[in-house]
């Protein structure tokens, strides 16, 4: 496999598939970041240098042991396609990747990156569905298998009416605290101050993100003809309060400014006993998808979920009245690199 990307993820991914008894089941032929890569050839203890050297805090560029060095990405691609080997591509970086992958000449795509699946126009993703074996696990619920029992559903021809989830942990943390009676303002301090938010709150309350893996989720149910335009998405905060508008400091000053409609809401959806879960909603039989507080029964799947996990709630003709639900770690390094090497090891 030849990997993309020394986040997070990506020393995750190369950190457990070298430190377990299999590690012949995964052989990298290279390793890059965004500043170049590293020949690997399969060579495990040349892997395990290149992951010191990026958990000390270097770039690939820099590297040097075992009788190689860093080499600008364009040479490495180069030596890459020289092998005329069958390879798969991991994609763990952020960006949008998508020509880059295609042009790889990879038999197979393993992406824990949501951009090339979800940013994508319908017509660039169909074209890296099709060019390779594609496998996208890790971009809607890390490690847990919803892509996976979507496919196996369909492949079985139950496919899936409609499905409900909650796909951020940090959303779900904030409804959690709203079942409490905390204000917005206080949960979402709160929430930061644990680490949950990215440094800019509004990142996760954008509903950005569950909306990329709505679309991801919705394409895989066949929608491909979706974009992220056709995806309505209800942030939890006014216009007027963007990036564009007030920096962090400002939004998290004026935060409590939200609290009453919120209240508001909460106590109208408690008196139906009902609670508020922010979801992503994939209506497979209407051909839509959208993102956004939703109220739904205190006693439901969804309405007892607490903390930050994931579930997802699959209805079909198999699953009508009692709907299929999953449940689990929707974020996390290592959770996520499981779920790429998993689909790894399934296209390998």
């Amino acid at each position: 496999a030849v990997l993309l990307g020394c986040g997070g993820v990506g020393r995750a991914v190369l950190r457990i598939a070298t430190s377990g008894a299999e590690t012949s089941a995964f052989s990298f032929l290279a390793v890059l970041d965004s500043s170049g890569g590293i020949i690997c050839d399969g060579d495990v203890a040349l892997v395990k240098a290149v992951l010191a050297h990026k958990e000390a805090g270097h770039s690939l560029a820099s590297f040097t042991g075992h009788g190689k060095q860093g080499l600008p990405k364009d040479d490495v691609v180069a030596q890459i396609k020289a092998q005329s080997l069958k390879f798969a591509v991991i994609d763990t970086t952020a960006a949008d990747t998508v020509e880059e992958l295609v042009s790889f000449g990879a038999s197979a795509v393993v992406l824990a990156n949501k951009k090339p699946a979800a940013d994508a126009s319908a017509e660039n993703y169909k074209k890296l569905v099709s060019a390779a074996t594609f496998r996208h696990e890790s971009t809607v619920g890390a490690g847990t298998p919803i892509l996976a029992t979507v496919r196996r559903l369909r492949a079985g021809l139950d496919n899936p009416t409609r499905i409900e989830g909650c796909m951020s942990g940090t959303l779900g943390f904030v409804c959690s605290g709203l079942d409490t009676g905390k204000p917005l303002s206080e949960v979402v301090r709160e929430a930061k101050a644990l680490g949950y938010t990215e440094p800019d709150p509004r990142d996760d309350l954008s509903g950005t993100d569950v909306q990329r893996k709505a679309l991801i989720l919705a394409r895989s149910c066949g929608l491909d003809h979706l974009e992220m335009k056709d995806v309505p998405v209800e942030p939890l905060y006014p216009p007027s309060m963007g990036p564009e508008n007030m920096d962090v400091d400002a939004f998290m000053a004026n935060l409590g400014s939200l609290d009453t409609d919120m209240a508001s809401r909460v106590a109208a959806a408690k008196e139906r006993g009902e609670v508020l879960r922010y979801c992503g909603t994939v209506d497979v039989a209407a051909g839509k998808a959208s993102v956004g507080l939703v109220a739904v029964k205190s006693d439901s799947p969804l309405g007892r979920l607490q903390g930050a996990d994931n579930m997802f709630v699959i209805h079909s003709s198999i699953y009508a009245e009692r709907p299929l639900v999953l449940q689990g770690a929707g974020a996390g390094n290592e959770c996520t690199a499981i779920g790429v090497l998993a689909d790894l090891k399934e296209v390998i």
